[in-house]
C-alpha cells in the first residue's frame, strides 16, 4: 500500500510539474505585453511633449493638452525630461529590453534572481548618470525644445562637478568609459566578442567585394574581347566584300 501511494504522489507531481511551468510562461507572456505597451505609451509621451503643455514643474493656461499621452504622459515627459533630459528616452527601451530578458528566462528557474537583478540595476543607473553628463557636456546647444539642459538636472550636476576637476574632454572621456561599462552590467554584452564579430563581418565583406570586382572585372573583359574579336570578323568581312576584281 506505501509503494502504491509513493508511486500514485509522484505521478500527481509529474502533472503539477507540466502546469507550473505552462502558468509560469503564460505570466511571464502577459507581463510582457502589458511592458511593451507601457514602453510604447512612455515613448509616445515624450516624442509628443510640448512646452505649453502643463506639467509637474510648471503651470500653464492652455487647456488643449498636445501630448499624446494626455495629462499623464505630460507630466510624465515633464518631470523625466526636466531631470535626465534627452536620457529620458532610455527608460523605454530598457523597460522593454527588461521585459524581454524575463521573457527569455528559463522556466526552471522561476525564482527571483537577486545577484543579476543588482548588476543590472548598478548597470542601469550607471548608464543614467553618464548619459546624462555626457549629453549635458557635448549637446548644450540642442536643448531648445526641453524644459532644462540637454542632460536634465542630473546631467547638469554631474557635468559640471567633473568638468571643473578633469575639464570637458576628460570628463566626456570618463563618461564614455562609464557608460559603456553601464551597457555591460545591464545587458551583459561583451565589447571584445563585438569587436570579434565586427571583425569577422568585415573581412567577411571584404572577401565579398574582392569577388564581385573580380566577377566584374572578369566579366567587362570577356565582353570586350567578344566585342573586338567581331569588330575584327566583321572588318575581315568587309574587306573582302570589296576586294576588287584582277582582269
Amino acid at each position: 500500500v506505501r509503494i502504491r501511494r509513493a508511486m500514485m504522489s509522484k505521478t500527481k507531481s509529474k502533472e503539477k510539474q507540466p502546469l507550473n511551468l505552462q502558468l509560469n510562461q503564460h505570466l511571464r507572456e502577459g507581463l510582457l505585453i502589458l511592458a511593451s505597451a507601457l514602453a510604447l505609451f512612455l515613448l509616445l509621451s515624450l516624442v509628443s511633449y510640448h512646452k505649453t503643455d502643463p506639467g509637474f514643474f510648471h503651470l500653464s493656461s492652455h487647456h488643449h493638452i498636445v501630448n499624446t499621452g494626455g495629462r499623464i504622459g505630460a507630466w510624465f515627459s515633464d518631470v523625466f525630461f526636466m531631470l535626465f533630459g534627452y536620457m529620458a528616452y532610455v527608460f523605454p527601451f530598457m523597460l522593454a529590453w527588461s521585459a524581454g530578458l524575463f521573457l527569455r528566462a528559463l522556466p526552471e528557474r522561476p525564482g527571483f534572481d537577486q545577484r543579476t537583478f543588482v548588476l543590472r540595476s548598478i548597470g542601469f543607473l550607471i548608464i543614467l548618470i553618464a548619459g546624462s553628463g555626457i549629453a549635458s557636456l557635448q549637446f548644450a546647444e540642442f536643448n531648445a525644445h526641453l524644459p532644462y539642459t540637454a542632460g536634465g538636472m542630473l546631467g547638469h550636476i554631474v557635468g559640471v562637478n567633473l568638468s571643473a576637476a578633469l575639464n570637458i574632454s576628460g570628463s566626456s572621456l570618463l563618461l564614455l568609459a562609464l557608460f559603456c561599462s553601464g551597457i555591460t552590467l545591464f545587458t551583459g554584452l561583451s565589447w571584445i566578442a563585438l569587436m570579434d564579430a565586427l571583425g569577422k563581418y568585415t573581412l567577411q565583406l571584404f572577401s565579398i567585394t574582392i569577388n564581385v570586382i573580380r566577377w566584374l572585372s572578369h566579366t567587362v573583359k570577356f565582353k570586350y574581347q567578344t566585342y573586338k574579336a567581331a569588330r575584327i570578323k566583321k572588318a575581315k568581312q568587309e574587306k573582302a566584300a570589296f576586294k576588287p576584281l584582277k582582269v
